[in-house]
Order: structure tokens, then C-alpha cells, then sequence
């Protein structure tokens, strides 16, 4: 719950907020009970077979033993798995504006996020470093980085910056390629291809958006040539004037089109942290060694009690819950020893 106070105070999406006040609330800790007491179970019936064996309180049955807790495994792969797909929805789909010299993309930037954030120059290579920011389109969040124009460069700044951009298209979901529509136009589409074959050499399989940036400079004809030219690529277009404010609600709808399939039906997650995930990764693996010891046929319950424990240590770790006194706790109530 201390977690999520601080997650909430440092939250930058809606979702994120979300995720937090459920964290404050005990969400998180509830929807592990059920895991714990499972796990606990499953111990204590080891633990019978360790420790009241002679008095034939226990038959354990390994193989549907090994069942649940393969079923177990499961569930938490699940629960790990819906964090690792939610990162997006909290901290907001990476998006990075990129393209040569002068195209328009710092112009862009600030459009977007309705304030001056990057420098806009006439000047090529005003951006050197990499300008990260956030905001929401539809209550989606998106962080939009302004990257240093992609150009062969002796300047030892602008080189560093360039490789920062390389870096924020690599980790990027989606790609903004802002071109230059009267000159790209000029130079022809075979141009424009060869620029969008380098990119997406470099984007390990983001989403590409192209955006012909200064429309205010063509004419209807030379409009309908640029859209021909993006037709032929087979990739989402928009057409804007960055400098006019023109446009940009077309390339919103592209963002929002560009998100993973199923994104809008995701739930919300049961965990909040990366820790959590981890230690629920490691829980699972204890237990899954566990499992597998089994199906090798190697049955000694104190070596499968060990494995339970240091996995329910590690449920522990996040709710700060379990302790020897459940395990205890579950002999009693369901084999009534000691009557």
C-alpha cells in the first residue's frame, strides 16, 4: 500500500492512477490470497507427509498434487504476463517523432503537446539531444519523444544525438517519419522508400506512420502526388502543416489506430511494480521445480516443502503476509491434530 502512494503520487496516466489507488486499497494484496492459500495447502500436506506419516493421516496422491500447483504455475505466468502487456497503458505507448534535418519535427512536437517544449530553429541540427514528454489522445497516453535529425555528421554533439535517436526509434511502439513534402516530392518516391527502408532496418517491427509535414506549401496537386506516393508504400499518412496547426487531428487518429490489437480490452492488472512481477517469477520457478521434481519421480517431502516455502517467501516479500504460523495454521483446521 506504501508502494502505491508513491506510484500514485508519481503516475503520469490515467491507468497508472488506476493501478496505484487499487495498490492503496489492497487490491493487490487481495488478489494474492487466494495464490497464498493454495500454496499453503499444498505445503501442508508435504509437511503431513514429513512429519505425521506414521500415523497414517496422509496418503498424498503426487501426480494430482503435481496438477495443482502446474495449474498454479499457470496462473501466475498469467498475472505476470497481463503486467508485462499493461506497461504501455501506464506509463504511455513510446512514440518518437523522427526524420532529417528541418523537417518539422521539433514544430511537431510542440503542436502535439500544446506547448513550446523543443526549440524550433531554421537552423538544421538544432535538436541534439532527445525530448521526451506525455499527453493523452482519447484518455490514451503517449510518451512522444523529439529526436536530432538523422544525417551524416562530423560534429561530435550531433553524432551523439543521433545515435540517442536511433536508440528511441529501437524501443519505440509506433514511429512519427516527419518528411519534408515539398522537397521530398522534388526529389521523387524512390526517395521517400529508401528513407522508410532504412527506419524500419532500425525499429525492430514498430508501427510506421508516415506525416508529410508543410502541406501549406503544395498545391491540390501535389497533395494528391504525396498521397499516391504513401498509397504505394502501403503505410498509414497523415498530411499536416506542423507550423499552422493543420492536420494533427488525422495524425491523432493514426496514433490511436496504431496501438496493439486488443489494447482497449486489456485488464487491469493484479500487480503493480516490476518487483512484484519479479517476485512472483520467482515464486513460479520454485514451484515449477518442484513440479518437475515429481514428474522425475523424486518424492522426498522435506526437498518439495523447501520449495513451497521459499515461494510462498517470496508472496511474502509483496504482501508482507505469510508466515510459518499458516502453514501451521492449515494442519490444524483440516486434519484436526492434537484433539
Amino acid at each position: 500500500q506504501a508502494e502505491g502512494v508513491a506510484d500514485l503520487i508519481s503516475s503520469r496516466t490515467p491507468r497508472g492512477a488506476e493501478l496505484a489507488l487499487q495498490s492503496i486499497r489492497g487490491c493487490t494484496k487481495n488478489s494474492l490470497e487466494n495464490l497464498k492459500k493454495r500454496l499453503v495447502s499444498a505445503l501442508a500436506e508435504v509437511e503431513i507427509e514429513i512429519d505425521f506419516s506414521d500415523q497414517g493421516l496422509s496418503r498424498l496422491d503426487y501426480s494430482l498434487w503435481a496438477e495443482r500447483l502446474r495449474a498454479w504455475v499457470a496462473e501466475v505466468e498469467k498475472i505476470r504476463k497481463g503486467f508485462l502487456q499493461s506497461g504501455p497503458l501506464r506509463d504511455g505507448f513510446r512514440v518518437a517523432i523522427v526524420g532529417a534535418p528541418n523537417a518539422g519535427k521539433s514544430t511537431l512536437f510542440n503542436q502535439l503537446l500544446g506547448e513550446d517544449r523543443s526549440i524550433v530553429s531554421e537552423w538544421a541540427g538544432t535538436t541534439r539531444d532527445v525530448v521526451r514528454e506525455s499527453f493523452l489522445v482519447d484518455g490514451v497516453a503517449f510518451s512522444l519523444s523529439d529526436t536530432a535529425g538523422i544525417r551524416e555528421t562530423g560534429e561530435a554533439v550531433e553524432a551523439q544525438g543521433i545515435e540517442r535517436s536511433l536508440g528511441e526509434i529501437r524501443s519505440a511502439h509506433a514511429v512519427l517519419l516527419v518528411i519534408d513534402a515539398p522537397a521530398a516530392l522534388l526529389r521523387g518516391a524512390d526517395e521517400v522508400s529508401r528513407t522508410l527502408s532504412d527506419l524500419e532496418s532500425r525499429n525492430f517491427g514498430a508501427k510506421t506512420i508516415l506525416v508529410f509535414n508543410k502541406a501549406d506549401l503544395l498545391s491540390e496537386e501535389e497533395l494528391a502526388r504525396g498521397e499516391a506516393v504513401a498509397k504505394s508504400l502501403a503505410r498509414p499518412l497523415a498530411v499536416v502543416s506542423a507550423k499552422e496547426n493543420k492536420g494533427l487531428e488525422s495524425l491523432r487518429e493514426q496514433l490511436l489506430l496504431a496501438l496493439p490489437p486488443g489494447t482497449e480490452e486489456l485488464d487491469a492488472p493484479r500487480i503493480g511494480r516490476t518487483r512484484h512481477c519479479e517476485l512472483l517469477g520467482e515464486a513460479a520457478e520454485r514451484v515449477g521445480h518442484a513440479v518437475r521434481k515429481v514428474e522425475m519421480g523424486e518424492t522426498l517431502p522435506d526437498l518439495l516443502a523447501s520449495d513451497l516455502r521459499g515461494a510462498l517467501d517470496n508472496l511474502g516479500q509483496i504482501t508482507g503476509e505469510v508466515t510459518t504460523d499458516d502453514v501451521l495454521h492449515h494442519i490444524f483446521s483440516e486434519f484436526c491434530i492434537g484433539k
